[in-house]
């Protein structure tokens, strides 16, 4: 037997509660039952059979049943209670799953900025590569235009 579910007016419900709008806490409810009054066994006897001595068998019949009295008594009887969550704890939930989702992508996150880092390295090298390049070109422009200012040729220089 399924237990009792009821929502927080006490109403039953009768099909399956939705657990993402609310939250089932166990519970009691407390069943008043009245007193009962004691009723006396009525019955009567009828015949079964005649013996051939004169005697004869016979069957009781139970008219009305006897009731044993009862003082009135309360049973404690567990449900479940349908408690529908607030506004703000259906806000605080979508902002835990939130939370939670990017958490589960945060290890696919950390490889893909370490990708894009290596990229940026590598870019980098290559770039301070060319830097260094046209530094050294730069400097040799520079002692050319130095000795043609001075009048120098390449072969007096030595």
């Amino acid at each position: 037997m399924n237990m009792k579910i009821v929502d927080e007016n006490g109403v039953e419900l009768t099909g399956e509660p939705n657990l993402t709008l609310g939250q089932l806490v166990d519970d009691v409810e407390i069943v008043h039952h009245d007193a009962i009054a004691g009723v006396q066994q009525v019955s009567h006897y009828v015949p079964i059979e005649h013996l051939a001595n004169g005697s004869t068998i016979v069957e009781e019949v139970i008219d009305v049943p006897g009731v044993e009295p009862k003082p009135a008594w309360d049973e404690t009887v567990p449900i479940q209670r349908y408690i529908k969550y607030t506004q703000d704890e259906l806000d605080e939930q979508a902002r835990q799953q939130e939370h939670e989702t990017k958490m589960a992508q945060m290890p696919e996150t950390v490889e893909q900025l370490k990708a894009e880092n290596e990229a940026l390295r590598e870019s980098f090298t290559t770039m301070e590569s060319a830097q260094t390049d046209t530094d050294s070109l730069m400097v040799d422009q520079e002692y050319r235009l130095t000795l043609l200012e001075l009048g120098i040729t390449p072969d007096e220089k030595e």
